[in-house]
């Protein structure tokens, strides 16, 4: 249950100053592993590039075009909602933050390519997927937090 204290701005403040780095950290993982995974060279300017590449962002390409899809979506469907039960930990606020990362995201993508995405696979993936990060973070804190058995003493 969500005590009066989560509501307050400070504590919003800290955990979104928590919640941000630690997706990104997370994003940046998935992205290590999914170069791995797809034998494509590991290098810092392909590691911080990969999150926020719009432009070769295709299910139905090369093994280079397939990492920045598949670190997307691992990281919003997977991450996110692991992200949000433990940090967040309040069910009333997991759709805050999930879009305050998701636009966060977006702005990034904006500032580190220097365009506007007009790739439309990118956006058919990225906005149902700070959706679905959303509504998974949202029903983990329900079931496994609010809805926990009380225990009463007799």
């Amino acid at each position: 249950m969500a005590k009066k204290s989560d509501f307050e701005t400070l504590s919003i403040a800290r955990r979104l100053l928590f919640f941000v780095p630690a997706f990104y950290i997370c994003f940046f993982v998935v992205s290590i592993i999914a170069l791995a995974g797809a034998q494509q060279p590991i290098t810092p300017g392909s590691v911080f590039t990969t999150p926020f590449n719009w432009v070769n962002f295709t299910p139905a390409g090369s093994p280079a075009e397939l990492v920045p899809f598949v670190a997307l979506l691992v990281t919003f469907l997977v991450c996110g909602p692991i992200l949000i039960f433990y940090v967040v930990a309040v069910t009333k606020q997991s759709w805050d933050f999930a879009a305050t990362i998701t636009f966060i995201h977006w702005m990034l993508t904006c500032l580190v390519t220097l365009a506007f995405p007009v790739n439309w696979v990118w956006w058919v993936v990225f906005l149902p997927s700070g959706l679905i990060m959303s509504t998974g973070g949202e029903l983990s804190c329900y079931y496994l937090r609010d809805m926990k058995e009380i225990e009463l003493d007799n």
